[in-house]
């Protein structure tokens, strides 16, 4: 495994992107080679005081990009046969019409436009207060109505108050 440690420059950018980017201008200038290993998730996690959470993205745009491949249970490596034309290195979102699935984010754009009204709205909700406290372990009583109506389809009845709603079967 390389024991490589990306040198991120300052820069407005999500920091994953940063670690993104300096594995790219790390394998373009060759200090990474094809076929070399990169640390674990949590072994760079460790090394640069971040959550696994943002190598894992990291890790994930260096894919998109096609710089870096990985296998279940072997790790992550750098690609062999990376193009000399190294323009897609870098990923600029500069424009507005562009959405990115490649990672699962909210779309910029209109994050943007509809957060503010979202917010606006919801702080003058009258039941602002019931959105912060907790909810019953059963589940909210209109949820527990629309499952015990989903019950009766099938012939056999239910009373709301025996319905329990679960986040699947292991809840």
């Amino acid at each position: 495994m390389t024991i490589w440690q990306p040198q991120l420059m300052s820069s407005d950018a999500p920091l994953y992107m940063s670690i993104a980017d300096a594995l790219a201008e790390d394998i373009r200038i060759g200090r990474l080679k094809p076929g070399e290993r990169l640390p674990t998730h949590r072994q760079l996690a460790r090394d640069l005081d971040v959550t696994v959470g943002t190598i894992t993205r990291s890790y994930a745009e260096a894919a998109r990009r096609g710089l870096v491949g990985g296998e279940v249970g072997r790790g992550t490596f750098v690609q062999d046969g990376l193009f000399d034309d190294v323009s897609y290195l870098r990923c600029d979102q500069t424009d507005e019409d562009l959405i990115d699935l490649s990672l699962n984010l909210p779309i910029g754009s209109a994050l943007e436009r509809e957060l503010p009204r979202a917010l606006a709205e919801l702080a003058e909700s009258p039941s602002l207060l019931g959105l912060t406290g907790y909810l019953s372990n059963a589940g909210v009583p209109e949820h527990r109505a629309a499952g015990a109506e989903w019950i009766a389809r099938s012939g056999l009845e239910a009373d709301p108050e025996r319905v329990v709603v679960t986040g699947g079967a292991q809840h």
